[in-house]
């Protein structure tokens, strides 16, 4: 249970962290490859 629990949140956090990495590269054109 708790190592499920422990799965989703780091599923989770690195969802998140690749919605903000698609975000920035919108915001700034420096970066190539955009995966949104």
């Amino acid at each position: 249970m708790m190592m499920m629990m422990m799965m989703m949140m780091m599923m989770m956090m690195m969802m998140m962290m690749m919605m903000m990495n698609c975000f920035r590269a919108l915001g700034n054109f420096k970066i190539e490859k955009t995966e949104c």
